[in-house]
Parts: structure tokens; C-alpha cells; sequence
């Protein structure tokens, strides 16, 4: 798989409150997608109360332009699922205890042709061991966030053309 992925969470990024999605975000995430043939895989803690083809009509119904693939979603790889809303467990456990850097390391090793990605997310504490591919939105996406995504994906096309030539 040549094309960019980008993992993705929604609430703080694209959606603040229950429904209150953010038009000028979703615009920067489709210019993303679509300047750079990059798919979406979703990491959103939304994951774990509806499912995929749910949670891909709602980002449909709220803008996100139908070229654009949703791949899927990362798994589940924490021990304390069996709870009914596993969403408010997070903050009792506590962030060390759950990743999404572990359940997005999980997805690249099933997917090792996958070599340029960025982490859209607005709790970089969940995204250990990828910080430094982890744009961070001060509130909704913004066209400084996708110029900085847009520099991390470039960067990483870089460093493959070098080690493509070495």
C-alpha cells in the first residue's frame, strides 16, 4: 500500500460536543485526503459504541467527501474492555494504561507495507511512541494542522526516495 494513512480521532479534532461537527475542519481533512491519495483509519474512542459502517456515514453525512477510503479502525487491545462504556473507563484507568500508539503499532504490523502516516489527535499522551508524527489541533483542524501533516508525509516521501537510492 503506497498511499498515506492517516489515524484519526474526531472528538476535539473534527466534532466538539455530541453533534457539533466543525465544517472548516472537515474541509482541511478532505484538502489532506485528497492532496496527498491518503485513507483514514479511525482511532476515535467513538469506536467502541457504534460501529464502522456507522461511524463512516456519520463523517459522510457531516462532509467528509466520498473519494476519500476509510480503511477501518484500529483494535481494541486493552484487557478492560468487557466494560458497557469502555469510553468512560479511559480516564479511570488512567493514559498509560490505555494507547492508541499500541493499537496503531498493532495495525502497521498487519499492514507492513504502510510507510507514511501521521496521527491526527488532540491527546498526544495516547499516542506513544509517535509523537513526532502526531499533529496536535488546538481546537478544530485548521489549515496550519493540515500544512504541518501535509510536511510530516513529505518529509517521511523523502526518507524513502534516500533510502530507495542508498
Amino acid at each position: 500500500m503506497n498511499r498515506p494513512i492517516i489515524f484519526l480521532d474526531w472528538d476535539g479534532v473534527l466534532r466538539f460536543g455530541e453533534n457539533d461537527w466543525t465544517t472548516d475542519a472537515m474541509v482541511q481533512l478532505n484538502l489532506l485526503c485528497l492532496e496527498t491519495g491518503a485513507a483514514i483509519v479511525l482511532t476515535t474512542s467513538c469506536r467502541y459504541e457504534q460501529s464502522l459502517k456507522k461511524l463512516v456515514a456519520t463523517m459522510r453525512k457531516n462532509g467528509l467527501d466520498k473519494a476519500i477510503a476509510v480503511l477501518g479502525e484500529t483494535r481494541d487491545l486493552d484487557t478492560y474492555r468487557a466494560a458497557a462504556k469502555r469510553k468512560d473507563l479511559i480516564f479511570q484507568v488512567g493514559f498509560e494504561r490505555w494507547s492508541k500508539g499500541k493499537e496503531i503499532e498493532a495495525w502497521l504490523e498487519a499492514q507492513p507495507e504502510v510507510e507514511r502516516f501521521v496521527v491526527i489527535d488532540d491527546h498526544p499522551e495516547f499516542c506513544t511512541p509517535y509523537e513526532e508524527r502526531t499533529v496536535v489541533p488546538v481546537g478544530p483542524l485548521s489549515s496550519q494542522d493540515r500544512w504541518l501533516a501535509l510536511e510530516l508525509l513529505e518529509n517521511q516521501r523523502e526518507q524513502q526516495k534516500h533510502k530507495m537510492t542508498i
